[in-house]
């Protein structure tokens, strides 16, 4: 009798590991659902506020701003400009570049 009661011992002792595993995956991958696309937002935030992300968007403008006083029809560089600058901060660019930001946009 008391081989049968620690061999059910035993299996009871593997199904609660086997249980806590899958259930602590479960737990794990629905925590992840939850938090992972606040820290992808996150993310996104920090990298539009870096410099390298401002300077290059910078430098796009101020090509197509030489590239509008140039064309003849402005309409698809002011559309270029709009899609560059759509949600950058543009207090972040210099007073010229945002003029020419706002004027775009008008």
């Amino acid at each position: 009798m008391k081989v049968v009661a620690s061999i059910f011992g035993v299996i009871a002792f593997i199904g609660t590991l086997v249980a806590l595993t899958v259930g602590g995956r479960f737990f794990s991958l629905e925590m992840n659902k939850f938090f992972a696309p606040k820290e992808e937002n996150m993310r996104r935030e920090v990298f539009k506020n870096t410099q390298s992300f401002v300077q290059g968007k910078s430098q796009m403008l101020t090509k197509l701003r030489y590239e509008y006083s140039k064309a003849e029809d402005k309409e698809p560089v002011k559309a270029m400009v709009r899609h560059i600058s759509a949600g950058l901060d543009t207090t972040k660019l210099t007073i010229e570049l945002e003029q020419f930001v706002q004027e775009c946009n008008r």
